[in-house]
């Protein structure tokens, strides 16, 4: 408090006391207070992440007026889930970054569903279904679902013909599906069918069960991001390569606003070129 009300050329008390106004205002406790210390609740958390977003908009207006839409300047704040962003992302970043070297670009990488308003990010990369309606999406490319397994697990176990001859195979199966244990896929006539296999690992993480599938312990059915390499490798080996285990969109998705910034707008070009329709990784196996 003393440190903010030297950077106002306010006395501390001052401070304090347009604090306790805006809370009276909110309605809501913005700090916690204590004798030995301060800290935000959570509505004060969240209330300074929209302050921040905010602060940060005008310095990037006032830069974009003052250079004469010059270039992008400001940060550009980027969620891209783990296993995705680590094996593909990087090449777009990194050739975005040398296009733009005003612009600072701050990547968070993980599988968690981040809050793009309440924690301040621009934009966001999203593989599958999008749970969050108010958010506006933009589909880069659509990947398959790809069953595969290890050519030593195959040679011993077999080499299924049909998907029901998967039934009772043990498999390597993501937690995050309300029912893991099961793979649906689409039959000749497009109706939707479903096969039941064993779980024997479960994983919140594609590339720990795509590592395991390698290993011989099951069969494995994964975004053709996340088992590309090792099948080119021969690590892997495709099962049932005609069958339609359906498949994912890659999309990104930004706050619903009236204004989308010229950073966002840029990443979103970018990235549209640099995945294009067809994936790289489904062409370079003859998947699409």
């Amino acid at each position: 408090m003393t440190r903010a009300a030297e950077q106002l050329s306010l006395a501390p008390s001052a401070v304090s006391r347009r604090l306790k106004e805006l809370e009276t205002r909110l309605g809501v406790q913005l700090v916690s207070r204590t004798t030995r210390r301060m800290s935000l609740t959570e509505e004060g958390q969240q209330f300074f992440r929209r302050c921040q977003r905010i602060l940060a908009d005008l310095e990037e207006a006032e830069a974009e007026i003052a250079d004469g839409g010059k270039g992008l300047r400001g940060q550009l704040r980027l969620a891209a889930p783990l296993s995705f962003g680590l094996a593909h992302l990087t090449p777009l970043v990194c050739s975005f970054a040398k296009s733009n070297p005003e612009l600072t670009l701050d990547i968070d990488l993980s599988d968690r569903l981040v809050d793009l308003v309440g924690e301040g990010f621009d934009v966001a990369l999203r593989i599958g279904t999008l749970r969050d309606s108010s958010l506006i999406a933009r589909k880069l490319c659509e990947m398959r679902m790809i069953a595969c397994a290890a050519p030593a697990f195959l040679d011993t176990h077999g080499r299924p013909e049909r998907p029901e001859e998967l039934r009772g195979m043990p498999a390597l199966c993501y937690a995050g599906s309300t029912r893991p244990d099961i793979w649906r896929y689409r039959d000749e006539d497009g109706n939707e069918q479903a096969v039941q296999l064993d779980v024997r690992l479960r994983a919140t993480n594609g590339d720990m069960l795509r590592d395991a599938a390698i290993a011989g312990l099951g069969v494995v059915l994964k975004p053709s991001f996340i088992v590309a390499r090792a099948i080119r490798a021969g690590a892997l080996e495709v099962i049932l390569p005609e069958t339609d285990w359906s498949g994912i969109a890659l999309q990104l998705v930004y706050p619903n606003t009236r204004h989308v910034a010229p950073k966002t707008r840029a990443f979103i070009e970018a990235a549209r070129g640099h995945f294009g329709a067809e994936p790289h990784w489904e062409r370079e196996l003859g998947l699409t």
